[in-house]
């Protein structure tokens, strides 16, 4: 039978007397021919010397695994050269020990795991190191108002140290959520949230009736926008935005403690400076400073009244919290006294928890949204432009012009001035309007780019998000960055990745401010990306030339007979593929529906686009307002209330695009969701059904005849 999550490997020695067994990874190694290796354990670092093993030994510490799953070996004392303990004997940066999901799943369906306790015990020390506690909760294990989470009673969110892995769990014995453990997996290959649920009351296994749920669908009403992209639901997490995770009313919104800037020492109080007015209205700096020397009374009575629980015990506490380490207090722990720097002049991150948490998984959201951009049908065709809004360079009117011919469907935003903006405003419609405007031709709504959780409007309009990602002093010019600044150097990257010539040019160009501002310990949330240095930002600077040139050739293939060259490839492939057969299906529905229904389907759809639901005449007929801020391709629909003249131009549009074959493309946007946008004349969602898609289909291929 094998061990749950740990790789157990035994050595006999011929004198087992001096042998000594460690449990943990071996570190990556910076040169190939070392002497010595360095171990992690839970707690140490412990340096090995290679000539003191056995071959059997050193097979095994070579083994790719060793660096990512943890295992047991049995090594002689002469082997260890140092051995280095843990400040505080944790691990709450990047150095934690690995634990993959399979693993977590292995332990939970242990047949000795009977509820939360059995299931903490079993956490290999030294992994999932962060942690931190919500006291007023929206979530699924929020449970009732008196056996609930609670200031005595809260729920704990704990995670790795990139935020990829992060598991919710509730520890009152009488609350109905107790026992039931929520986990949040972001998929590095389909850069997606995957969700499981678990619940320790049933007997292990997978399935009806069994302790695990893969995918519980329940998960997207919380984790999402509630709009499907491409057909299917996109999750991301709810958290709340820097530097404030609480609200003046403790028991209206989300709430953790540390709720300002992490801070819990007497007297420390930052004002709430919320990126837009929707968010916490009606709190008052009385009532803000209020509830924040509330919440640090209530913390210091918790942590008294629950020292004894396992379920909040067992967690990854430091050994002697009254000590300090480089000067700094643990006393506050996984939270700070006061946000300073420590002895050695850096912040520890390890105590500005919250914050860390808005950090990793704004860096993965941005993941999640720069994918879905490139798996966009048009994302080959523009992907240099939004390359070069990531590097600052000049957008021209003929490069405004070219993207309107390229993408004729796509709705560029308004020109507000001739360059590219530089802006780090929370909202990304200023810092990166390019990208915006793609990600929601690619079906992204304003509310995926903000991880704020608003339950009476999932769908919100308000994308503005403070991320805190950090921009590093030294090469970053300081501050923070937030989402529209980080996907552009992700879709830089990307872009860099497929162009050696580009590849070239973006070295030691993206920031890496977590490193910078926090030390190597927390170097791998820097691995989830980061945005574009300034220094490499400029029009006469050598990355922005070559991406002008390198994307003036792309554009003149792309609009000339070549067009096969601007296929899209790589990820996007399977999008494309979609198109395609979407086409055919659409196709195939027209000839197989009877001339009568056909009619029926047409007229449907006229209704729908001109006067009803779809209300597409809005945005794409040529009506004054529209002719003003709108390319001419952008504007395909004849609608009825406009004079011939303009009703002709926009009919004649629309069979050039049938032409062009890109009608297949709206016709692709329309099937998957994408399209359209906003509103109807109705006020309500513009989510159409199955059948009034086809019917908007029906009468725009009716119409292009």
């Amino acid at each position: 039978m094998r061990a749950i999550g740990i790789l157990i490997i035994s050595f006999l020695l011929c004198t087992p007397s001096f042998a000594r067994t460690l449990r943990g990874v071996v570190s990556p190694s910076i040169n190939s021919g070392d002497s010595s290796i360095t171990f992690r354990t839970g707690n140490s670092d412990i340096q090995i010397k290679l000539s003191a093993l056995s071959e059997a030994q050193k097979d095994l510490i070579n083994q790719p695994q060793s660096q990512k799953k943890i295992f047991e070996i049995s090594i002689p004392d002469n082997a260890i050269i140092t051995e280095t303990k843990m400040p505080q004997g944790i691990r709450p940066d990047c150095s934690e020990l690995p634990l993959a999901a399979g693993d977590l799943d292995d332990i939970i369906n242990s047949p000795d795991v009977k509820n939360i306790n059995d299931f903490l015990k079993k956490i290999p020390e030294g992994t999932f190191q962060g942690f931190t506690f919500v006291y007023n909760s929206l979530s699924a294990q929020k449970g009732d108002d008196k056996t609930g989470v609670s200031p005595m009673w809260p729920r704990v969110l704990r995670t790795t140290a990139d935020g990829k892995i992060t598991f919710s769990y509730t520890c009152n014995p009488n609350s109905e959520t107790y026992n039931d453990i929520e986990v949040l997996i972001f998929d590095d290959e389909k850069k997606e949230l995957v969700p499981r649920s678990y619940n320790l009351n049933l007997p292990p296994g997978d399935g009806v009736g069994k302790r695990t749920t893969k995918n519980p669908t329940s998960c997207v009403n919380c984790h999402s926008s509630g709009v499907k992209i491409n057909g299917q639901y996109s999750m991301k997490h709810n958290w709340g935005e820097y530097f404030t995770w609480g609200d003046c009313d403790p028991k209206r919104g989300i709430s953790a403690y540390g709720s300002n800037d992490d801070n819990m020492g007497p007297r420390e109080y930052r004002r709430r400076s919320p990126t837009s007015k929707e968010k916490n209205p009606g709190c008052s700096e009385e009532s803000d400073v209020a509830a924040v020397e509330k919440e640090k009374v209530n913390y210091g009575q918790f942590r008294q009244m629950q020292k004894d629980n396992p379920c909040y015990s067992l967690l990854p506490w430091p050994e002697k919290a009254d000590e300090k380490v480089d000067g700094m207090t643990y006393k506050y722990y996984p939270y700070v006294e006061r946000k300073t720097m420590n002895d050695k002049g850096v912040f520890d991150y390890a105590l500005f928890t919250n914050t860390r948490f808005t950090d990793m998984y704004s860096h993965l959201n941005v993941q999640r949204l720069a994918n879905k951009m490139e798996k966009s049908p048009g994302y080959e065709k523009i992907k240099y432009y939004l390359a070069m809004e990531a590097a600052g360079c000049n957008l021209t009117d003929l490069d405004r012009d070219s993207i309107s011919k390229l993408l004729p469907a796509f709705k560029l935003p308004q020109k507000n001035s001739d360059r590219w903006p530089s802006s780090r405003s929370e909202d990304p419609r200023i810092a990166a309007p390019l990208a915006f405007a793609f990600g929601e031709y690619s079906g992204l709504r304003p509310a995926d780019w903000s991880l704020e959780y608003v339950p009476t409007n999932m769908n919100h309009n308000d994308p503005s998000y403070r991320a805190v990602m950090p921009a590093g002093n030294r090469t970053g010019g300081g501050g923070d960055l937030q989402h529209g600044a980080v996907i552009g150097g992700v879709l830089l990257a990307s872009v860099a990745s497929q162009d050696e010539d580009i590849k070239k040019l973006t070295t030691n160009v993206f920031t890496r401010g977590i490193t910078e501002t926090f030390g190597q310990r927390f170097s791998c949330i820097d691995d989830l990306g980061g945005g574009v240095v300034p220094a490499a930002k400029g029009d006469e600077l050598p990355l922005c030339k070559e991406l002008r040139r390198k994307n003036d050739l792309h554009v003149k293939k792309c609009l000339s007979e070549e067009k096969h060259i601007c296929k899209d490839s790589g990820s996007a492939q399977n999008q494309i593929q979609a198109i395609v057969e979407v086409a055919k299906e659409t196709r195939t529905a027209v000839h197989q529906l009877s001339a009568q229904e056909l009619e029926e389907s047409v007229r449907r759809g006229r209704t729908l686009v001109q006067d009803g639901k779809a209300n597409c005449v809005k945005c794409h007929s040529r009506t004054p307002e529209n002719l003003a801020k709108s390319p001419s391709r952008f504007l395909f629909i004849p609608g009825d209330k406009l004079n011939p003249a303009e009703k002709a131009k926009g009919l004649d549009v629309l069979r050039e695009l049938k032409k062009e074959g890109i009608l297949d493309d709206i016709a692709y946007q329309v099937k998957s969701g994408m399209m359209p946008v906003g509103k109807g004349n109705d006020g309500k969602s513009l989510e159409l059904s199955e059948k009034e898609k086809d019917d908007v289909v029906n009468y725009l291929e009716d119409l292009a005849k």
